[in-house]
């Protein structure tokens, strides 16, 4: 991977292959497999804003998954991410370690790549004075010195030249321990300067690996994102939408797929300008993102066309509410670049199994759909299915009335008595949450709770009637009515507020409720998700005093590790098995299981 930035001169070097050079292949081969710096023979690199080439040599570090060489080769191979090299122009590099110390003093320095100065190639030789390996040439004193670096063997050699030895006494003995001196020093030095430049080079390899590994992670993004938006692309959207449908045959629930489509964005981009345009489009892609759920996906096709995956859906009929969230959270009018601008959507909405069971089916259907919503009137939502299209709209309906509800106190609780058997004595109460709707009475808990749930209705509305509850039960207890348990449920949705510990002591302390006198109910769906989470909740929850239950028990996923995991005190079996008991042998069986197990 080439990291350099590809401005001026460099550009030259995009898409030039390092492996297909000989001397280049076998350094990156021998760094390969033995995870070590390897360098390379001489090689002719250009200089820069320069029409000529100078001999060097280039040394590669390999880099592996996880930053560390794995044992064996076939295993360094396999694990190998790329190369971090660094390029040595020897004579610059050998000038800038020995100066100008060599022609003051009347000696040349020569560096072979090879282990005998008569049989590789001469990578430098200063100001091309006679080689040490001239035959005609017989200097006063000479050595050399062979040096392993980075898997590469060169022979550096030193001899005196003539205006060395014109200045000279041959017959004085000191000279040859003074010339032998100045060899080893300059040997040493150059040593020092190349073992320093491999420890930096290492250096520099550790911090490219990781600026390597944050690139990846852009390079990725990049493949599957949108680069406007930052949304998920067409390809990141197949592959949720791919897994989104495994996971729903195996769990038997729905996914829903919203294809939306921009209501007459062209003009704003031809008046306004493709800035305004852009601008726009990132606005629109945070608002549909703040519309759904954490886990769902939004994504954007291309141009004003996004698509909303919606996955794990107990209701079919639920994506009719999310689509209209988005449709009211694009109503707002949006600022871009001191400009008021109104865009509306058109939504086509399928449904996993019922319009498709293959992905890219389900995306053509939802285009479809998107086309029919638009031919309706646009700023509004179409599902490709009419029968879902009636069940959404009543839906709709319920979620419009639940915040009308809240608003208008239609609430209202029902104490169900729990009875000991042994004696008959009233033990607590069970609180049954029911809507007095105005027009159609009294609306049960089973069509409206669903829709509270998606909608996240069931919030506000699960506090009202934990207050609501306290309350009543606080005023019961001052008139003296004896203590009683009394059995509120808690939904999924509930269980996931971080601060509902707070809340719960806050109402037991307005109340003067003795927290053990209170037991939350909750359904074996919502220990299902994430149930790291929901376990330190309940800890806490049990921390403070108060009973926590099981409802429903036997219908759902019924897994004993529930209650070896949560702290549970009570199992509720849910009724289907005890309506039958004194009649059907099976069920007796069964409900006498139960509570031997609980026990």
């Amino acid at each position: 991977l080439y990291r350099e930035p590809m401005t001026g001169t460099n550009i030259r070097a995009l898409g030039f292959d390092m492996y297909s050079e000989p001397s280049r292949r076998k350094a990156m081969e021998l760094a390969r497999d033995t995870g070590s710096a390897a360098m390379t023979t001489k090689v002719q690199l250009v200089v820069e804003n320069a029409a000529q080439s100078v001999a060097s040599v280039i040394m590669y570090l390999p880099v592996y998954e996880h930053n560390t060489a794995p044992v064996t080769i076939d295993s360094r191979g396999a694990a190998l991410k790329g190369f971090v090299f660094a390029p040595f122009r020897v004579n610059e590099l050998i000038d800038a370690t020995v100066g100008d110390r060599l022609t003051q003093a009347g000696l040349d320095l020569e560096l072979f790549d090879s282990v005998a100065s008569d049989q590789k190639t001469l990578l430098y030789d200063r100001d091309n004075q006679p080689h040490f390996t001239d035959t005609t040439f017989r200097p006063l004193f000479s050595g050399q010195q062979t040096l392993e670096i980075a898997g590469q063997t060169w022979t550096l050699a030193l001899h005196t030249l003539p205006a060395f030895e014109l200045t000279i006494d041959r017959t004085k003995s000191s000279l040859s321990l003074g010339g032998c001196a100045l060899l080893s020093f300059l040997l040493f030095d150059f040593l020092y300067s190349v073992s320093t430049q491999h420890a930096n080079v290492k250096d520099r390899a550790s911090k490219l690996t990781q600026d390597l590994q944050k690139s990846e992670e852009r390079f990725r993004h990049l493949a599957y994102h949108d680069s406007l938006t930052g949304l998920p692309n067409r390809a990141l959207l197949h592959d949720h939408g791919m897994r989104a449908l495994g996971r729903a045959r195996r769990g038997r629930n729905h996914v829903a797929i919203l294809f939306i489509d921009l209501d007459r964005f062209k003009t704003i981009n031809d008046s306004l300008g493709h800035s305004v345009g852009d601008g726009l489009l990132k606005e629109v892609a945070q608002r549909i993102s703040h519309a759904v759920r954490d886990f769902d996906t939004v994504a954007r096709m291309g141009g004003d066309e996004f698509v909303v995956l919606l996955t794990d859906l107990n209701d079919p009929a639920a994506a009719g509410s999310v689509a209209q969230h988005i449709l009211e959270s694009l109503s707002k009018v949006a600022m871009i670049d001191d400009h008021s601008l109104h865009v509306t959507p058109s939504i086509g909405i399928s449904l996993y199994p019922e319009d498709g069971s293959d992905f890219d089916e389900l995306l053509r259907h939802a285009d479809a759909a998107m086309y029919l919503a638009k031919e309706n009137g646009r700023n509004g939502y179409q599902f490709f299915t009419g029968e879902i299209n009636t069940l959404a709209h009543g839906r709709l309906n319920v979620e419009t009335g639940l915040r009308r509800a809240l608003e208008n106190r239609e609430f209202e609780l029902h104490f169900q008595p729990q009875i000991a058997l042994d004696g008959g004595a009233i033990i607590g109460a069970e609180v049954l949450l029911r809507w007095r709707h105005p027009q159609r009475g009294i609306i049960m808990p089973d069509e409206f709770i669903p829709v509270a749930e998606d909608t996240g209705l069931i919030i506000p509305i699960g506090e009202w009637v934990l207050r609501t509850a306290c309350a009543q039960y606080g005023e019961w207890r001052r008139n003296g009515l004896p203590a009683l348990r009394l059995a509120i449920n808690l939904s999924a949705r509930q269980l996931r507020q971080k601060n509902l510990p707070d809340v719960i002591r806050e109402i037991l302390a307005t109340n003067a409720i003795a927290a053990a006198d209170l037991e939350l109910e909750i359904t074996e769906t919502s220990l299902m998700q994430n149930t790291v989470e929901v376990a330190a909740m309940l800890r806490e929850l049990k921390s403070l005093g108060i009973k926590l239950s099981l409802d429903d028990f036997g219908t759902g996923y019924s897994s004993l590790s529930y209650l070896r995991r949560f702290p549970i005190d009570t199992l509720k079996i849910d009724r289907s098995f005890i309506r039958d008991i004194s009649t059907d042998p099976s069920d007796a069986v069964l409900v006498r299981a139960i509570i031997e197990l609980a026990h």
